[in-house]
């Protein structure tokens, strides 16, 4: 499994966000989450990312599991850190 803590940058998570990190996440096949406090949602799942409530300069956990987890949390950490 690999992990990445990443201050976010950019605004609040909304739809429109989420909806580009899901796409995004659709692109690997590893298991790919947004870790928020004691919340955990799929890199995969609209609703679950916009759940998180992630505001601008918060820290959230990148995390993946899988063949492609590496290069998975490094594309998502890269989208939330814009």
């Amino acid at each position: 499994m690999f992990r990445k803590k990443v201050t976010v940058h950019q605004t609040s998570i909304t739809h429109q966000e989420a909806s580009q990190i899901v796409r995004e996440a659709h692109r690997f096949t590893s298991d790919i989450y947004i870790e928020k406090g004691n919340k955990t949602a799929s890199a995969k799942s609209v609703l679950g990312l916009i759940a998180l409530m992630i505001s601008p300069g918060e820290t959230v956990t990148v995390a993946a599991d899988g063949e492609d987890a590496g290069l998975a949390v490094q594309s998502i950490s890269t989208l939330l850190d814009k």
